[in-house]
């Protein structure tokens, strides 16, 4: 970021996100692929590399409350869900306007990361707060600037996911802050077969 960037408001999402092994393989990755499908630019760090299950809203001021909701709301949820089965299979850009980020996409491979979305609105209904509709698919950003239309298979990039985290994006700065982290307590379910 720039020393002009400054803090536009406080995003709070609950996140899953890839094995720290398994971001920074999927960012060595892309970063000698890029070119092959006309791509440019810097790919979004490991650290940075999730998968959105619940945008809750955005904030001009520090959401305290709202937070201790979300709190206890990632709990609950993490008692009784199960680890699950990810697989993201595709590469696509995302978007129709100039500014369309390229992003890591499955089919199949969501399955679990649908169910989590569906499972944490109830919970979040109960502490008070409501998750805004996300209308674009599931996905991984890999970068922000990208200009061109692309959809390709992809050789499956595949991994379990256990844990549910609370972030605080500071957007406008490019950071996260992770409030919390809940690894799910529930039983194991049947693999996808993935």
């Amino acid at each position: 970021m720039g020393a002009d960037a400054k803090l536009l408001c406080y995003r709070l999402l609950f996140f899953l996100r890839p094995p720290i092994e398994i971001a920074e393989e999927i960012v060595a990755h892309w970063a000698r692929e890029w070119r092959e499908f006309g791509l440019y630019g810097d790919v979004v760090p490991a650290h940075k590399l999730h998968l959105t299950v619940a945008h809750i809203a955005d904030f001009a001021v520090f959401p305290a409350k709202e937070i201790l909701k979300a709190l206890q709301a990632g709990e609950r949820f993490a008692l009784s869900a199960s680890p699950i089965e990810v697989m993201l299979e595709r590469i696509f850009a995302m978007g129709i306007d100039e500014n369309r980020p390229t992003a890591l996409g499955g089919w199949r491979g969501v399955v679990g990361v649908n169910a989590v979305k569906r499972g944490l609105r109830p919970i979040l209904r109960n502490v008070g707060l409501e998750s805004r509709e996300l209308k674009s698919a599931t996905h991984m950003t890999l970068q922000y600037q990208n200009r061109l239309t692309i959809d390709h298979r992809i050789d499956p990039i595949k991994w379990r996911s256990c844990d549910l985290f609370l972030v605080n994006s500071l957007v406008g700065l490019g950071k996260h802050e992770v409030l919390g982290q809940w690894s799910f307590k529930g039983p194991d379910q049947l693999s996808l077969g993935l």
